[in-house]
């Protein structure tokens, strides 16, 4: 039989295995260490890079591969050997291989977060790290993925974390799922298992029903929702078992697996694993970050890593010698600790120059990640895996690895605390102070530019989303009344559109309180509350999804303001959005679209009015982009020409003079010539493009008595 590789590369092997059987072990591992090596060079070069090798993060799905294959082939000697499976005896192994470098590099990214990274980040950070610990951060990053306002947040140090967290899982589920069925078939059969090939068998089924199983669904949620696909561990698992079910497919047929490898042509030649390089290559040139990934598309890099593995590796001067050189083999050996560790590079690099690394700088990141992860592999990994009392016993590894996860939540709390930022405020009644510096027409000095005092951290929370009442993706209904709720208040008015308009939701509850007017919220995710249900497009994807949830939330909320013959008018509030980036057809608003909607309220006796607020700036996240700008004049800002856009909403309000009230805010976010990031002493936005509740606060001195003249109430000016 084929002796197949452990995942420890045999180090650790206590059986007396001859020196023949290690011979064939070292023997294959070439291949392995050899795909090791590409999978973490098409990683680190397309993090540096990302327009030389656009598909490079499918070096990801290899590492994948690879792991199921050398799991279960590790899995399927003991097997063989006992018959059943050591969980406990695994997981020391791959606690012993696993966390002490990735311990490491987590503590080292808490002191690079201290020395280098903008406290705009650190809360993301933190939370990030804590949830890699414990090894969730996949699921972290899929809620974001799907969460509005988390999605568009600068990337973390330890965002690459993921990855060894799907992996981790894997060595939890997949052991206890086979013993399981192992011991289930064992007791329903009407014959015990006596035999290493029966078992192998319910082996090989297993895991090619599973691997089945798994691509049919990544599949559907690929198309679904790609964005959640490709941190679902479910959705992943087919690539694992893809070398699941070669590694038993190759222990059950070992004869055939071995005259081809000793075909003349397929293997001596070693044409299967060029093929499978070649493969993984052009999925690397031509899959891009608008691929929908990991499936189907996820097959090259997964076919690629098999073939690799299936063609073996040889002496002669062929493709397998190459693979087998030192360099080659060098890295591959010190892959895991370099995937650790470039990423945390880079995001250091990024912050520390403003940058992304030019060619000269991503070599430097490169020799330092390698330099870095030999001295890791050699003082770290290398040390424990070895240790005698971990040979010797079990209860030290479990012992390392809730010490560890628990020591890091210590650090990660403690440093939490320290950094929690200080709330934001401007001083009351200056002409200087927030939208005033803009709007009232003072001579103030230096408008424009960012403190020292702010804390950009505070600015970055400064969004108060327990407050917006904003209704969810997942939500069908949800509505608030704000500002003066008593019976004697002077009247209502509806505020309707998306989270821009949620976005003002605590500065109109302050404003219209003191103002004696109650305020109804309809406001929803994306939604403008402006559209009519469409029946021809149907929910094959979770944005065609959105999209009819939209449409039906809209229609709803025009039925409920005709109802409400209390409201006197209704104020949208909404993003204008980029006529220059193309969109899917359906979340396009037409001009007809709004003017229906404004007209059949108007019709009503509802007062109408548009307001228009601020523009994308479209420099990131921007206490982000201001972290590195302190003292200067205007930082993070962009001429208004190319920031403020015409929209269908603009077309309908020319047409609909009459009967709309447009109420244009875009002065209090721009001068004739530039829009900004600060005014007054206060940061404009709180993340890429909502205003914060402080500079909203600011705007409604202005914004508010124009709201209540169209709306029928005083004019007076706060």
């Amino acid at each position: 039989m084929l002796t197949i590789p452990d995942s420890e590369r045999a180090r650790d092997d206590q059986d007396g295995s001859s020196r023949r059987r290690r011979a064939k072990s070292e023997k294959v591992l070439k291949e392995i260490q050899a795909l090791r090596a590409i999978a973490v060079t098409l990683v680190v070069v397309f993090h540096i890079w990302p327009a030389a090798l656009p598909g490079g993060f499918l070096g990801v799905d290899v590492f994948f591969v690879i792991s199921g294959y050398l799991i279960s082939s590790h899995l399927l000697r003991e097997i063989t050997s006992s018959g059943t499976v050591s969980l406990t005896r695994f997981w020391v192994r791959r606690i012993k291989r696993i966390l002490p470098a990735a311990f490491v590099v987590l503590v080292a990214s808490l002191v690079i977060m201290l020395v280098a990274i903008p406290r705009t980040v650190w809360s993301a950070t933190l939370a990030q790290i804590e949830s890699a610990s414990v090894y969730i951060v996949n699921w972290v990053l899929a809620a974001q993925s799907v969460d509005y306002l988390a999605a568009d947040q600068p990337p973390t140090i330890v965002e690459h974390y993921w990855s060894l967290s799907v992996e981790e899982q894997f060595y939890i589920i997949w052991p206890v799922l086979l013993v399981v069925v192992l011991a289930l078939a064992q007791r329903f059969s009407r014959r015990s298992i006596p035999n290493t090939r029966a078992r192998i068998c319910v082996v090989a089924v297993l895991s090619v029903l599973a691997t089945i199983a798994s691509f049919i669904f990544s599949l559907y949620l690929t198309e679904w929702d790609p964005s959640l696909a490709y941190f679902n561990t479910f959705a992943r698992a087919w690539e694992f078992g893809a070398g699941v079910a070669v590694a038993a497919l190759a222990a059950l047929l070992p004869g055939p697996l071995a005259r081809l490898r000793d075909h003349w042509f397929w293997g001596r030649s070693r044409t299967l694993s060029a093929l499978g390089i070649a493969l993984i290559f052009v999925g690397a040139f031509t899959i891009d970050g608008d691929t929908l990934f990991p499936a189907p598309i996820g097959l090259i890099p997964v076919l690629g890593a098999l073939l690799v593995i299936v063609g073996g590796s040889s002496r002669r001067w062929a493709l397998g010698s190459v693979l087998g050189i030192r360099p080659v083999q060098f890295l591959g050996d010190v892959s895991y600790s370099a995937y650790l560790w470039h990423w945390p590079f880079i995001i250091w690099f990024t912050y520390a120059f403003g940058h992304d690394p030019s060619w000269r700088s991503g070599l430097l990141i490169m020799a330092a990640t390698v330099l870095v992860a030999w001295l890791s592999k050699i003082l770290i990994e290398d040390p424990v895996r070895r240790s005698a009392i971990f040979a010797r016993l079990r209860w030290p590894a479990y012992t390392f690895a809730a010490g560890g996860a628990a020591l890091i939540t210590v650090l990660v709390i403690s440093m939490g605390v320290v950094a929690a930022p200080k709330p934001t405020s401007i001083p009351a009644s200056s002409p200087c102070s927030g939208a005033s510096a803009i709007l009232s027409g003072s001579d103030c000095k230096d408008p424009f530019v960012l403190p020292e005092s702010v804390d950009l951290a505070a600015a970055s929370k400064d969004l108060d989303t327990a407050h917006w009442c904003l209704t969810w993706y997942t939500e069908k209904w949800r509505t608030c009344e704000i500002g003066d709720v008593s019976a004697d208040s002077r009247g209502t008015f509806a505020l309707v559109g998306d989270s821009y308009a949620a976005s003002f939701t605590v500065a109109m509850d302050d404003y219209f309180k003191a103002h004696g007017w109650k305020v109804e919220t309809y406001t929803r995710f994306g939604c403008p509350g402006l559209g009519y249900p469409n029946p021809d497009v149907k929910p094959t994807t979770s944005d065609a999804q959105e999209y009819i949830n939209c449409r039906t939330w809209s229609e709803r909320v025009r039925k409920e303001l005709l109802s409400r013959t209390d409201i006197a008018g209704v104020v949208f509030i909404n993003r204008t959005p980029d006529a220059s980036t193309p969109q899917d057809a359906w979340s396009q608003l037409s001009a007809k679209d709004i003017e229906d909607t404004w007209t059949t309220l108007a019709n009503a006796g509802k007062k109408i009015v548009a307001v228009t607020t601020s523009p994308d700036l479209k420099v990131g996240n921007v206490p982000t982009c201001l972290s590195s700008h302190g003292g200067e004049n205007a930082p993070c800002s962009r001429p208004r020409q190319e920031v403020v856009l015409s929209s269908a909403e603009n077309t309908a309000e020319a047409e609909m003079k009459s009967k709309v009230t447009s109420i244009d805010m875009t002065d209090a976010f721009c001068d004739s010539a530039t829009c900004y990031s600060v005014i007054g002493g206060v940061v404009v936005y709180a993340d890429e493009r909502h205003v914060s509740t402080t500079y909203s606060k600011s705007i409604m001195p202005y914004l508010g008595p124009r709201i209540l003249a169209a709306i029928g109430g005083d004019t007076v000016s706060g």
